[in-house]
């Protein structure tokens, strides 16, 4: 059980398939395509909405070492704004597995496929559907390349106990954001640090939970201008699993606060510096899932679920809430190929009991080799 733990950890962090398939490097090869519409309506009148259609391979080069692409198209639009269409960055992560230290390497690399060198009404768009609390699929188009190499860590405390912990360092690139310029804009490099625990709390069920800590360097505009600093990020994660026979009930608790960031501003000089925002522009927020997966019959299965998102009110956010009923059916069609399904609703209001309301839908298929 303590290896299965572990595999369990490592997967959770590391980002590899499901721990199911009993390796921390999955071994079932697969190819993902979905097609999402993505909506949200304020006070029945204004609107935003994205189409994407993200697009994954998974190569399990041997039982030590994995390869993943993930790449995505998307168009958005909403009332009253410009339309952006193109492709993401392009995501390329290598994994390799040392078994006697229980540990994972990750390589990760962005490509600059993205859409970028906006128009200005292309730019206001990516503006709206980059914010946070949206949770589009593609929440921005391109960002100039970026590596990041990472390290991740399981120790076994006893028979029912796993404690993990990880590094990642992501090194970005730039890239033109606007046309009729050429002054490149470069995301500050982040550092991440994670800790989790893993306990086995029944025969079937088990409890985990992680803390993730990120920090940035400055954005900088025209080689020099540094122009923003985002604030250091903290993440909660507490998830309960637990098995019977076919089925799965999931739960998940997400709590994630943000410093203020620091924003190009002037002193008394007129000199132009990085100064912390008055107002946190980032709310803190809590989200939650629980998601029940009933196997109807050896070829369909059919997930039910509930998720909320909830964000507190700063100085200058209007707080919001959000209550989502979940539905993604699975149907097999072979053993190698299947249907996937997911429909999601979603009623809330802002916090000054403006309405607000989602519709997400979408479908796909997965080949397995």
């Amino acid at each position: 059980m303590t290896r299965k733990l572990i595999w369990i950890f490592l997967l959770m962090i590391a980002g590899s398939l499901p721990a199911e398939e009993n390796y921390v490097i999955g071994q079932q090869g697969f190819f993902r395509i979905q097609g999402i519409h993505q909506s949200y309506t304020i006070d029945n009148d204004s609107s935003l909405s994205e189409f994407s259609v993200p697009v994954e391979v998974y190569w399990p080069i041997s039982r030590e070492t994995s390869l993943s692409i993930y790449t995505s198209y998307a168009n958005a639009n909403g009332k009253d704004m410009g339309e952006i269409a193109g492709l993401s960055d392009t995501q390329i992560s290598w994994n390799y597995y040392l078994e006697d230290q229980n540990l994972v390497f990750n390589l990760g690399l962005g490509m600059p496929t993205g859409k970028t060198a906006l128009d200005s009404a292309e730019f206001q768009t990516s503006m709206f559907i980059s914010q946070h609390y949206w949770n589009f699929i593609v929440p921005s188009f391109g960002q100039g390349f970026n590596l990041s190499p990472g390290v991740t860590w399981a120790l076994p405390v006893n028979d029912g106990a796993v404690l993990g912990l990880g590094l990642a360092y992501q090194i970005r690139g730039g890239f033109v954001p606007l046309k009729k310029t050429e002054a490149v804009y470069k995301p500050g490099n982040e550092l991440l640090l994670t800790a989790g625990l893993d306990i086995r709390v029944g025969t079937l069920s088990t409890l985990s939970g992680d803390f993730i800590f990120t920090s940035y360097g400055s954005d900088t505009y025209a080689d020099t201008l540094e122009v923003f600093k985002s604030g250091n990020k903290m993440v909660t994660n507490i998830q309960f699993k637990t098995y019977f026979e076919y089925d799965i009930l999931t739960l998940l608790l997400r709590y994630r606060s943000k410093a203020k960031n620091r924003i190009i501003g002037s002193d008394s000089t007129g000199t132009y510096k990085l100064v912390a925002e008055r107002e946190k522009s980032y709310p803190n927020h809590i989200e939650f899932s629980g998601q029940y997966k009933h196997r109807h019959s050896n070829a369909f299965s059919m997930s039910y679920g509930i998720e909320g998102r909830f964000y507190e009110e700063t100085g200058i956010y209007e707080g919001s809430n959000l209550i989502g009923i979940v539905l993604t059916p699975e149907m097999k069609l072979s053993n190698k190929s299947q249907l996937i399904g997911r429909l999601k609703y979603w009623t809330g209001s802002y916090s000054t009991d403006v309405s607000l309301s989602g519709l997400e839908i979408g479908a796909g298929w997965i080949y397995q080799f």
